[in-house]
Order: C-alpha cells, then sequence, then structure tokens
C-alpha cells in the first residue's frame, strides 16, 4: 500500500527507473524525498538531478525535494505500516553496483511509526515538485537560492563529467 524513501540523491540507470515504474503501477502511495538541486552537496547528484527529475516523475513516483539549509543525508525506507528499511545505500548506481552498502529491514509497526515520525520532521521542510516544474507546497516551505554559482557547477558537471554520473 506505501513505499516512502529518503536519500540524499538519486542517479538512476534505466532498470531502476523502469523498477519504480512497476512499483508506481502497484502501489498508490509511493514517494521519495531527496535534496532540491540548490540544496544538494554532492554536485553530481545535483546535476543528475535536474536533469532527470522529470523522467523520475514520469515513472509515477511522488518527488518531495527537502529544503533544510543543509544537505540530508538520511537513507530509509518505509513499506506499508510493518517494514522499515535503515542504512547506507543511496538511490544510486554506485551503491547498487561499486560499493558494499548495508540495509537493515526491521518487521515492527512501532519501528515503522517512528521511522515514519523522524521522516516526516525533514518532509516538513520540503515541497513536491508536480510536471511541469510547479510545485505543491503544504507546509509553506521558502526554497534554497540557486545561485549563478551553483548553475554553472551543475551544467559543468552535466556536460564535462556526465559520462561518469555512474561513479557519483
Amino acid at each position: 500500500n506505501r513505499v516512502k524513501i529518503h536519500t540524499p540523491y538519486i542517479i538512476c540507470n534505466d532498470m531502476m527507473y523502469n523498477t519504480w515504474e512497476e512499483i508506481a503501477e502497484k502501489v498508490s502511495d509511493f514517494s521519495i524525498m531527496t535534496n532540491s538541486v540548490a540544496n544538494n552537496g554532492n554536485p553530481f547528484g545535483s546535476a543528475d538531478y535536474a536533469k532527470n527529475r522529470n523522467r523520475i516523475l514520469s515513472t509515477g513516483i511522488n518527488i518531495w525535494e527537502y529544503e533544510g539549509g543543509y544537505s540530508y543525508h538520511g537513507k530509509s525506507i518505509l513499506i506499508d505500516d510493518d517494514l522499515s528499511v535503515i542504512g547506507s545505500f543511496n538511490m544510486d548506481m554506485r551503491s547498487a553496483y561499486l560499493d558494499t552498502e548495508l540495509m537493515l529491514v526491521i518487521r515492527s509497526k512501532d519501528i515503522n511509526k517512528q521511522l515514519e515520525e523522524g521522516m516526516m520532521e525533514y518532509e516538513k521542510v520540503s515541497r513536491q515538485i508536480l510536471e511541469g516544474g510547479t510545485y505543491n507546497d503544504p507546509y509553506h516551505v521558502e526554497p534554497i537560492e540557486l545561485t549563478k554559482k551553483r548553475q554553472r557547477k551543475i551544467f559543468l558537471v552535466q556536460h564535462l563529467l556526465g559520462w561518469a554520473r555512474y561513479l557519483f
């Protein structure tokens, strides 16, 4: 019934996008929270997210962009009301294919509820991105400014180092 993911950045390949699309077709409440482009401390994560945000949205997943003023680095997943997943896995190809990442899976409604409460504290400093680049902003969040300097950095990473995106 529900899949809620928190990850600092998203760098996916086709298989990952296809899997999200399959999940979105079966799960009505499927969301992910990640740093906004302006708030992300990882230049590769920012650049890839900026380039592929619409592709992520096209999978059917709801995206919440964290605007807390410092880069969010939590990695957790809630599945339904009884499975909690916590660990070091980012939603990126490096975590999937190169690094030795760990995730602890816990079956407990109590732990799930506690984790959800913690995750919601971060989501209260987030805005939901909608198709076309508009936002649903139920928490009245002040977005982090995407400076010209950061825009240039993202552009350079996308165009000069995009070939190595799976490494970051």
